[in-house]
């Protein structure tokens, strides 16, 4: 993609497997790793590389909150979106 417009930006889209490497090597301007993998230090590990992470498909409410929470998540995928905007209003008023 860059190769044809170094504007653009680009997601790795990554399950945990080698992500350390793969995020330092790949360039990506995001990370967008699974719900699955939000509360297995991937979010940490996207905030010390200062890559911005969009967790997919990330529906349950204290997943939500968990990852809303987190200073590295720039938003989130869901199936739920009047959840994922409820959790971040109770956020807002903390």
């Amino acid at each position: 993609v860059r190769a044809f417009d170094r504007d653009i930006d680009t997601g790795l889209l990554s399950h945990t497997g080698r992500l350390p490497r793969r995020l330092a090597t790949s360039g990506a301007h995001y990370l967008l790793p699974p719900a699955s993998a939000v509360r297995r230090g991937v979010l940490d590990l996207a905030a010390r590389a200062s890559v911005p992470a969009i967790p997919w498909t990330v529906n349950g409410p204290d997943d939500l909150r968990h990852a809303l929470g987190h200073p590295a998540v720039a938003g989130v995928i869901t199936d739920v979106p009047e959840l994922a905007l409820r959790a971040r209003a109770e956020q807002v008023l903390d």
